[in-house]
């Protein structure tokens, strides 16, 4: 009996080692994974983005084939954190598309601090017809008594991710053999690429080794059919966001940005045939966390102070902002694209 749990288990962590964040390798990220501030890049040639449909059989095949593929690499019982955003709804369509064997896991904090996203999730799944768990969090007594811990095991600088990254602990003891989130498709900032593709959001790329099972934190970024048919749709100014990298930031504008972008990307996803439901705000989660601690202690700033403010401080020593590294011709390939996609009004 022992010969075969180690059997199982050279097995099992051979797979894991084996474990690939991007389908065929085609995303090069070695400068974040090493911190030597090399930007990422896009291992395509112009043959992929030229070979692109966009019909609807084709991007329901993208959806399917992504959602397949990555299926595979977790393993017999995965597990997809379902928030509710437009994101892990994407992800969820996807995955039922393919009728593929998972579970919906929704999680819900204490004292519903996260309640206009969980409440959100289950309306989605339950229009639907979406099976889905519960998962209970204590978030306070996390943030309070472990947050700083979780920083320093997994080099992490934010709460919000270091519960994320709790979570996949959680669902590793309750027999789950692979955990996915909704994550994100690239999308052209101010005019560079893959921006979005950063340090914080993309910080599970580095910490591979530190979970038990596979953990992929951006499923629609995996598969590049259908990273880069979202991306090929996803319009995007190039002069509203110049008041926001600032030191003095301008909160309302920041707001109106941020809206902005966010139907953006719900137009994208649904010009791919990803029916998502638009939350009327773009939620982090941690909005009622926040309002919690400012409530008891009367300072809106004390859960960045208590919680982020001594990680940063500690961890965060690399400032690089990665992006990708595209080639000339992948840029005016994936331009012309884009045009032709969007119209002129780009």
């Amino acid at each position: 009996m022992l010969a075969q749990t180690n059997t199982f288990l050279v097995k099992w962590l051979r797979r894991l080692s084996q474990f690939k964040f991007f389908y065929n390798d085609w995303l090069n990220y070695d400068g974040l994974l090493h911190g030597t501030d090399v930007d990422h890049v896009v291992k395509l040639d112009i043959d992929f983005f030229e070979s692109l449909r966009f019909d609807n059989e084709s991007l329901r095949q993208y959806r399917i084939d992504a959602a397949s593929l990555c299926a595979e690499t977790l393993g017999n019982k995965p597990a997809l954190c379902f928030s509710g955003g437009a994101d892990s709804q994407a992800m969820l369509q996807s995955w039922h598309e393919a009728n593929l064997d998972f579970d919906t896991i929704i999680v819900t904090f204490n004292d519903g601090l996260n309640r206009h996203d969980s409440d959100h999730a289950k309306m989605y799944c339950e229009l639907n017809g979406y099976a889905y768990k519960e998962l209970q969090f204590n978030v306070i007594q996390f943030l309070n008594r472990d947050n700083h811990a979780y920083g320093i095991k997994y080099n992490s600088c934010s709460p919000h991710f270091n519960v994320h990254y709790r979570i996949v602990e959680l669902l590793a003891d309750m027999g789950y053999t692979g955990v996915c989130n909704g994550g994100d498709a690239p999308y052209n900032h101010n005019g560079v690429w893959g921006s979005n593709f950063s340090r914080n959001p993309f910080h599970f790329l580095k910490i591979k080794d530190k979970f038990t099972i596979p953990f992929q934190g951006s499923f629609l970024s995996f598969y590049p059919q259908l990273s880069w048919a979202i991306a090929l749709f996803t319009r995007f100014n190039s002069d509203g966001f110049n008041g926001v990298d600032t030191i003095i930031r301008n909160w309302e504008l920041e707001q109106e940005i941020k809206h902005d972008r966010y139907e953006k990307k719900v137009s994208a996803y649904h010009s791919v045939g990803l029916t998502v439901i638009p939350q009327e705000t773009k939620f982090t989660g941690f909005e009622l966390v926040k309002k919690y601690y400012e409530n008891l202690t009367g300072d809106g700033w004390t859960f960045e102070r208590k919680f982020r403010h001594p990680l940063v401080a500690l961890l965060d020593h690399n400032k690089h902002a990665y992006k990708f590294n595209l080639t000339e011709d992948q840029l005016s390939t994936i331009t012309s694209i884009q045009l032709n996609n969007l119209g002129p009004a780009l």
